[in-house]
């Protein structure tokens, strides 16, 4: 299975990766509010045969300037385990759907006139 293995200044963080992911995701993120914050996060989401999802997290750690972050993609048989998995309930997440859809729906309905 592919992995991603993150090092932070030289040392392992994680090796993340699950065969039933669909989808892996490593993120170095700079946010701007009253101070600047900068984190790096690995996570991902498996889809199930029975419609269900869950979101897997293996890390979201804070870095600092000078930090040395180093992301390689293997092939391996087995990784870490997630720090954590949170189920997603379809209901809610259909839900959220619509309202986003709505949401949208009335901002191009507002522009095509």
């Amino acid at each position: 299975m592919i992995c991603f293995e993150l090092k932070i200044n030289d040392k392992l963080i994680c090796t993340a990766g699950v065969s039933d992911l669909r989808f892996l995701t490593a993120a170095l993120t700079l946010m701007r509010r009253e101070e600047e914050e900068l984190a790096v996060s690995v996570g991902g989401m498996a889809f199930h045969d029975d419609g269900t999802s869950e979101e897997r997290r293996w890390v979201n750690q804070s870095v600092t300037l000078g930090d040395k972050i180093a992301i390689r993609i293997l092939d391996l048989s087995t990784c870490d385990q997630p720090e954590e998995s949170l189920a997603n309930n379809p209901v809610q997440e259909k839900e959220i759907n619509l309202r986003i859809f709505e949401r949208m729906k009335k901002q191009f309905d507002d522009t095509s006139e």
